[in-house]
């Protein structure tokens, strides 16, 4: 039976709203989807897909104010740096556009180590398949098309599930990427428990896991994926150093930026 998930404002206790994680069979229907969305992207060129995200940059944009307010009460973060993300969101799309529009392979020429045998050798990069795209709630529309961009230039389809308090941006992204021309089998927003999301890591439906989060969960990401391509970005906890003579007053302002 599914758990039910309340999102509350942090600031005021506000509830947003709830949700049921999705069940066994709602995450293998959004697989079996993203399946089919294989093929799908085959058959948009690249650059129409520069154009779709290009105009999802456009509706982010649109939608900014929208977008900015959602994210606020969803997480606590103050509405100017709400407003940044979201633009930053919009310039993460636009960079995914053009990146469509550069991807090549190489010619390799055999000569470079004896013997010369005077051949050829050419890559040629092809998408690796399902991405399973695990993001955090401090940038939650920003590092989302931090995967959702790349995935979609590249030609891969995308099970997108973000952290569950964050669950009405990461449903509004998605829309708006729909909106924007993505067909539905290229992008799932689904968010199960952990039990289900665990046999998804495990299994071979998802062929990389990009996850953006805390360490311990990354390690036991890696102990179940298997062989899977894993791209991971972790937390960090740096040093600052400020020197006698430095402006104390800049030094703390620039900490806190």
């Amino acid at each position: 039976m599914s758990q039910t998930y309340v999102v509350l404002n942090p600031f005021d206790g506000e509830v947003i709203g709830q949700f049921d994680f999705a069940s066994q069979e709602e995450t293998q229907a959004a697989l079996d989807k993203l399946q089919k969305g294989k093929k799908v992207l085959a058959q948009i060129p690249a650059f129409e897909r520069s154009v779709i995200l290009n105009r999802l940059a456009d509706l982010i944009e649109k939608n900014k104010e929208e977008l900015a307010m959602l994210v606020t009460r969803e997480i606590g973060k103050t509405l100017l740096d709400s407003r940044i993300e979201i633009q930053r969101s919009a310039n993460t799309a636009r960079c995914s556009a053009d990146e469509c529009k550069r991807q090549s392979g190489e010619v390799l020429d055999s000569d470079a180590y004896p013997p010369a045998r005077g051949r050829w050798g050419v890559v040629h990069r092809k998408p690796l398949g399902i991405v399973l795209a695990i993001t955090p709630f401090n940038f939650p529309i920003n590092l989302a098309l931090h995967k959702l961009g790349p995935a979609f230039a590249a030609g891969c389809p995308l099970f997108f599930k973000p952290t569950p308090q964050c669950y009405f941006s990461g449903q509004r992204l998605t829309e708006l990427c729909y909106e924007a021309g993505f067909p539905q089998e290229t992008i799932q927003c689904c968010v199960p428990d952990v039990p289900e999301l665990t046999e998804i890591v495990r299994g071979n439906q998802v062929q990389v896991i990009s996850f953006t989060g805390g360490v311990p969960t990354a390690k036991a990401i890696a102990k179940e994926a298997g062989f899977k391509k894993l791209l991971f970005e972790l937390g960090g906890n740096d040093p600052l150093i400020v020197m006698d003579d430095g402006d104390i007053k800049k030094a703390v302002q620039t900490a806190i930026q």
